[in-house]
């Protein structure tokens, strides 16, 4: 499998060709309260999932510097971190499955070729804040994305009133339905297991990546109540969706590979801060 990258392509959007009838009104505060980005021709999908994921401009003017100061001064942290949870990130309480187990286009979790591949460039990704710049990060593949939602940068004001920038790892699962799959049980497995993920009411935000044929998307979604709010830029606008339709249906979340979550039963780990006032020293 290769490490394509998460770009905005024009014909790698199926855009619905009429509203459905699946679709909840929300109302003026909600759309006044969500922080939503329609497509730009300067910035690509990811940028704007990502910025939706967090409901801010995540990457903003000082992210490259702080990422890569606090990269410099927790590295072996980092990677001793990732050795330690790739494995639970990916596969849960599972180990991950041997290569005579996997099985192409299969949804289950320990037959999935395409997890196992994102599992192992992820478990390799050691360099990847070296080359970090705001340019490239139109060029993260689904791997790349879950290394910046895991060791994600957090603002903060110290005791002393200083504004500071931490790097914090969160803990994230990593899920890949089938691909291109056409057998009846495989595709009632991904419904049945990506569904539950979408009903439980602990999960608050999911971010969404597809990458087939060289054709890539991603989009991001918040929970409300019964509901999803996708944030898909390509949209124009956030879109309310009943929990059991998100995942299951093209027009929605149905058209994405790769789902990611936080995971709340493990701990966050700050790993370390800088003072905004010195990032530039």
């Amino acid at each position: 499998m290769s490490e394509d990258a998460i770009t905005t392509t024009e014909d790698s959007y199926l855009k619905p060709s009429e509203v459905t009838p699946f679709e909840v009104a929300l109302s003026d505060f909600l759309l006044d309260s969500v922080y939503y980005e329609p497509q730009s021709a300067k910035d690509t999908c990811f940028r704007h999932a990502t910025n939706m994921y967090f409901q801010k401009n995540y990457f903003d003017e000082t992210f490259v510097q702080a990422y890569r100061k606090l990269f410099d001064t927790s590295r072996d942290q980092i990677f001793e971190i990732k050795l330690l949870n790739a494995s639970t990130s990916f596969y849960g309480n599972e180990d991950p499955p041997d290569d005579t187990h996997l099985v192409d286009d299969c949804s289950q979790l320990l037959k999935n070729s395409d997890l196992k591949g994102y599992f192992e460039i992820y478990s390799m990704m050691n360099d990847f804040v070296d080359d970090i710049a705001i340019e490239d990060i139109k060029e993260l593949s689904p791997a790349g994305v879950m290394f910046m939602l895991e060791f994600r940068l957090r603002k903060s004001i110290d005791d002393d009133g200083n504004e500071c920038i931490s790097l914090v790892y969160t803990p994230m699962r990593f899920y890949h339905r089938y691909a291109r799959s056409d057998i009846d049980g495989d595709i009632e497995f991904s419904k049945q297991w990506f569904t539950e993920i979408c009903e439980n009411e602990s999960i608050q935000t999911l971010y969404f990546a597809r990458v087939q044929n060289k054709k890539s998307h991603a989009a991001s979604a918040l929970r409300n109540d019964d509901m999803w709010i996708l944030l898909d830029s390509l949209e124009g606008r956030p879109i309310g969706v009943r929990n059991e339709h998100l995942w299951n249906l093209d027009a929605y979340a149905g058209r994405f590979s790769v789902m990611l979550h936080e995971d709340s039963s493990r701990d966050t780990i700050v790993l370390g801060s800088v003072k905004l006032k010195d990032l530039y020293i």
